[in-house]
């Protein structure tokens, strides 16, 4: 049997064939073989079904500088910055109008301490002169003074918006739109984080409500735990304040995900992240959308904001001086004499827990010849919610001050609540000098009133 050797080597041979060994090895470990990467880094990456799709991150270092399209930011800081992103709407545009009511709501001390930047990001060169035209001549004062001014992101901002992921089952066009919505928040707010103490996302279709900048700023003083974002409209992206310093965190993060999620999601997200556990929404709120037709092309929205402030009372009753008492608790400021006061437009009771025998009561300064009450009750956007249900009007010719609050003794029953509402219009009572609301039910958790109007006998 015939049996194969080795063929005889030196020493020198066999330290030559572990030196060549360990050197290739040593390659095999540095260049290993090349595989498909599914990193995100070079912009590709697998989805489930292994089959690669497009999916580019915005590129490093485009916090480009804006671009001037009027106006200029003031050289000292503020207390309000107050952004407003704006495209072109194939129906027409709402800014004008927005800008407006901006201006006709605030007082001047309060616009010397307020900046409005507008955003417009859409590159059509004519409807981006158009558009600065139609400012210059309408709002000329405001942009010279510092109120208004007028900015667009560069071209070079955007990364590509073609084939971007697919999420929560919108069409192509839709992600597209919100992701570009994003982007273009992102934009505006990593512009406008040293401008003022705090900032103030708009949009470009709303209508103020009378002395919002004092407003906020009253809001602001009452809050006594620590927040991230306050609310003054329960609507979208409208009407969220936030400290300046925490915007840079914001816009980071409506930058980095904006294909993922729309950007309210991502408000939620931020929230969790900056340990607010609640939102902080001031009720009546002060912003309210007004726009019919959106920003996203073939979409209309005919949605308001049903806590505003701006609303006006239905009835508008004389409503003679007087005082107004429940023992109902009140939630937050919105105080019984809310629905009874004419100037107070919008606003309104806002009762939590209300009991069988529980009392609104209106005690006038001297009596009052009626000839009619109306009470409005029941939530704005669905009357069915939060309205009185077996409740009375009372009316009384005296009442006590020896009990707290202070009650009318009633004398008759005026009317029956039905369907939430009250209309008495069957003749003059005289002499009256005190009108009272009894609960004779329990109710769930709320009541809302609305509006209380009486109507006097003219002579």
């Amino acid at each position: 049997m015939l049996i194969r050797r080795w063929p005889r080597c030196s020493v020198r041979h066999w330290l030559l064939i572990i030196i060549m060994t360990f050197t290739f090895t040593s390659l095999l470990w540095t260049f290993p073989p090349k595989t498909t990467s599914c990193s995100s880094a070079n912009g590709w990456i697998l989805d489930d079904n292994n089959s690669a799709r497009r999916y580019t991150q915005p590129r490093e270092h485009t916090w480009a500088e804006a671009i001037s399209v009027v106006g200029k930011p003031r050289l000292q800081k503020g207390f309000l910055t107050i952004g407003i992103p704006t495209v072109c709407r194939e129906n027409g545009t709402y800014l004008l109008s927005t800008l407006q009511s901006l201006i006709d709501h605030s007082s001047e001390t309060e616009r010397r301490k307020t900046t409005v930047v507008v955003s417009v990001n859409d590159h059509n060169a004519t409807y981006i002169s158009e558009l600065k035209h139609a400012l210059a001549d309408e709002f000329s004062t405001y942009i010279l003074n510092g109120f208004i001014h007028v900015i667009t992101p560069p071209d070079s901002y955007y990364p590509p918006l073609n084939s971007l992921r697919s999420t929560f089952g919108d069409s192509e066009y839709r992600v597209r739109w919100r992701s570009k919505q994003n982007l273009d928040y992102a934009f505006l707010m990593n512009y406008a984080k040293d401008l003022s103490e705090y900032y103030l996302q708009l949009e470009d279709d709303v209508t103020a409500a009378e002395g919002y900048v004092q407003k906020i700023g009253s809001y602001i003083q009452e809050r006594k735990h620590p927040w991230t974002m306050l609310d003054f409209s329960v609507m979208g992206y409208i009407g969220k304040l936030y400290k300046s310093i925490d915007i840079p965190k914001l816009a980071n993060l409506l930058r980095s995900f904006y294909n993922e999620q729309p950007c309210d999601f991502l408000l939620l997200h931020f929230l969790n992240l900056m340990l607010q556990k609640k939102r902080f929404v001031r009720i009546p709120t002060l912003f309210n959308h007004v726009g019919y037709h959106s920003s996203l092309s073939n979409t209309t929205r005919d949605m308001v904001d049903v806590y505003f402030e701006g609303r006006v009372k239905k009835h508008k009753g004389d409503n003679p001086p007087a005082k107004l008492y429940s023992t109902i608790d009140t939630f937050e400021d919105n105080y019984i004499s809310m629905a009874y006061n004419k100037s107070n437009t919008g606003r309104f009771f806002w009762g939590r827990n209300p009991n069988a025998g529980d009392t609104i009561t209106v005690i006038f300064d001297g009596p009052q010849n009626i000839s009619g009450v109306a009470i409005e009750t029941g939530h704005f956007a669905d009357p069915e919610r939060d309205r009185a249900h077996g409740a009375i009007l009372e009316y009384g010719r005296r009442y006590t001050a020896l009990v707290k609050p202070p009650s009318c003794i009633p004398l008759a029953v005026i009317g029956v609540f039905v369907g939430g509402r009250l209309d008495y219009r069957n003749g003059t009572i005289s002499d009256v000098q005190c009108l009272q609301i009894r609960l004779t039910e329990k109710h769930k958790q709320w009541l809302i009133v609305k509006e209380i109007a009486v109507f006097l006998k003219t002579l």
